[in-house]
């Protein structure tokens, strides 16, 4: 996980080298967002190195936060799939900061490396890496809700090929409990990124699983394209046009077999996208092995990596 220019606040610099949990070693500071702080760390015992999210101490007493923090930690701790971040350990510090352990990931966010137009046939690719985490998370009753470049880490895998990692299930919903677990989204309510959200999240009306599927089709028609198919002023402007606007077509030299799986995952009407993301995962692996001969240079993303072959789908 890159490190961030923006500076440690001095309320949580005390963490550093200290040992939480009685087996964390917390050795650096990464970055922080909206909720939490991470840091860097490792197991003191199995000197195993990880990524420690602390929730902000700001937010402490705040409840809908804090639920939101145990909510990502739940989602993502039953996860065992190379395209899905896991959690591996979770608790609260002696001075009642909650924290969650992570593996420490080295590479690139996706957000930080778009800009230009990527090849159709690696863009198909990346999207299989994609439907195959969200096809593990739905599995197991998780729809992500706020997937976006930002919450895709592109690290290595141990033959050093791009692997594709979804990550932040902080506002996660969690299908299988969301009558018992006092979780669920009120209906009118909105959350997530309106660049990238479903029209059903921006109505703020009920959503499913569907919903991560049309916030990938804009990812890889952004990668494709080279810039996202919906830009506003303000986020409202952005909240109708998910809704009620038609993106532009796609470059002409996009192969129309993708323009079409594309098209299929951002479907205004949920009903005309992919049932699942099994179904819309058949559906790139088929279109995969017909450009799998294309010559197309890949963009590297990360900096050493190496093209996928036919067995890559195995």
């Amino acid at each position: 996980m890159p490190a961030h220019s923006v500076e440690l606040p001095r309320a949580l610099k005390p963490l550093l080298g200290t040992v939480v949990a009685k087996r964390y070693v917390v050795d650096g500071f990464l970055g922080m967002g909206g909720m939490a702080v991470v840091f860097s760390g490792r197991h003191a015992t199995l000197d195993r190195k990880v990524a420690i999210k602390f929730m902000r101490p700001e937010y402490s007493l705040n409840n809908d936060v804090s639920r939101r923090f145990d909510r990502e930690a739940r989602a993502a701790s039953n996860f065992d799939h190379p395209n899905c971040i896991e959690v591996f350990d979770c608790g609260e510090t002696n001075h009642g900061l909650k924290f969650i352990v992570m593996p420490l990931l080295e590479g690139v966010e996706l957000g930080s490396v778009l800009g230009e137009p990527y090849p159709a046939p690696q863009v198909v690719w990346l999207g299989i890496q994609l439907l195959r985490g969200l096809e593990h998370a739905h599995g197991h009753g998780v729809v992500h809700r706020d997937l976006k470049p930002d919450n895709i880490f592109v690290t290595l895998d141990h033959e050093r090929r791009e692997l594709l990692k979804i990550v932040d299930f902080g506002i996660a919903k969690l299908l299988k409990k969301q009558v018992s677990d006092g979780l669920q989204t009120k209906v009118g309510a909105i959350v997530g990124t309106p660049a990238y959200m479903s029209p059903e999240q921006a109505m703020g009306t009920g959503i499913d699983a569907r919903a991560d599927l049309y916030s990938l089709g804009v990812i890889l028609y952004h990668m494709l394209a080279g810039k996202a198919p919906f830009r506003a002023a303000d986020p409202r402007g952005l909240l109708f046009q998910q809704v009620s606007m038609e993106a532009k077509p796609l470059p002409s030299e996009v192969p129309e077999l993708v323009t079409r799986l594309v098209t299929a995952l951002m479907a205004k009407e949920r009903d005309d996208r992919p049932p699942s993301a099994t179904a819309a995962l058949g559906a790139f692996e088929r279109v995969w092995r017909q450009l799998q001969d294309d010559k197309t240079p890949w963009i590297k993303i990360c900096l050493l990596y190496t093209s996928p072959s036919p067995r890559d789908l195995s």
